[in-house]
């Protein structure tokens, strides 16, 4: 898999809402934090602070506030950091870009 199949869209706290993005589980990041990540099961993320680099294959993905992001079952990346980020996610919620 490459970076380009993940999905990106940047969307703003309203629309957040209506599809329930901050009724999803929350990830608090408080430290830079630099880990591999295999995806077992297709994820929606909600970026509500701070950001993250997704890096697949040596090509690297932003994402900051607003973005919404979904990650496709069977994609190794490593997901960095670099100061605190927080995120909402759910497994199973796909959206169209």
């Amino acid at each position: 898999m490459t970076i380009k199949d993940i999905k990106v869209k940047k969307i703003t706290a309203e629309e957040a809402v209506r599809i329930g993005a901050d009724q999803w589980e929350v990830l608090i990041d408080e430290e830079p934090l630099e880990e591999e990540w295999l995806v077992e099961e297709q994820e929606a993320s909600y970026i509500v602070e701070g950001e993250a680099i997704v890096t697949v294959n040596g090509e690297e993905l932003m994402l900051t506030p607003g973005t919404l992001v979904s990650f496709p079952k069977g994609l190794s990346c490593i997901w960095k950091t670099p100061k605190y980020m927080k995120k909402t996610f759910k497994e199973g919620f796909d959206f169209e870009v």
